[in-house]
């Protein structure tokens, strides 16, 4: 009995995509070992991809804070990550020509000596982050709240930045009738 699979032939002028075998990787015809270049070149765009959107979690070993930020009709709300062993006292926030900075410190609970950790992946130590404020707000209005590990800052919305509603009406022009002699 012989295998249907092995005796298809494909044209030379038709695109042969390869089916996916039982591990969900494709095979492509002359390549027992299943490597896919392309594949591989997808996954790593992808893979690099994510880390540009998402923000490195850890940049040269210390934290890197993730953020988020939504606007209400009147001001820019930011929330960042739970910023764990950081003490309010320590955080510095401020905002120079559009651009936000969050500044502080994690620091551990304990003081544990080197040698009796099993496993140490919490990080430790400074870190700073900048990021640009898309509309104009007004700093000197700012207010910044940490609440839960939670530094919540909240940017008024300059006048300039707000949605304002024009009325639209009708312009009544009078009409003059200009008489000829």
């Amino acid at each position: 009995m012989t295998d249907n699979a092995e005796n298809q032939s494909i044209p030379p002028d038709s695109t042969h995509i390869p089916s996916p075998s039982a591990d969900g990787t494709a095979s492509a015809p002359g390549n027992p070992l299943g490597f896919d270049p392309v594949r591989g070149l997808l996954n790593l765009r992808d893979s690099v991809n994510r880390i540009v959107e998402d923000g490195l979690t850890v940049v040269g070993g210390g934290l890197a804070v993730t953020l988020d930020i939504y606007e209400t009709d009147l001001a820019v709300i930011v929330k960042t990550s739970p910023l764990l062993g950081v003490q309010p006292e320590t955080i510095d926030v401020s905002i120079t020509g559009g651009v936000l900075t969050i500044r502080g410190e994690t620091r551990p609970e304990e003081i544990i000596p080197a040698d009796r950790y099993i496993r140490r992946e919490r990080k430790y130590g400074p870190f700073v982050r900048t990021v640009t404020i898309p509309r104009a707000v007004r700093p000197d209005r700012a207010a910044a709240d940490f609440k839960d590990t939670v530094l919540t800052i909240t940017l008024p919305k300059a006048d300039e930045a707000r949605a304002h509603t024009i009325n639209v009406g009708t312009a009544r022009t009078s009409t003059s009738t200009a008489r000829e002699e």
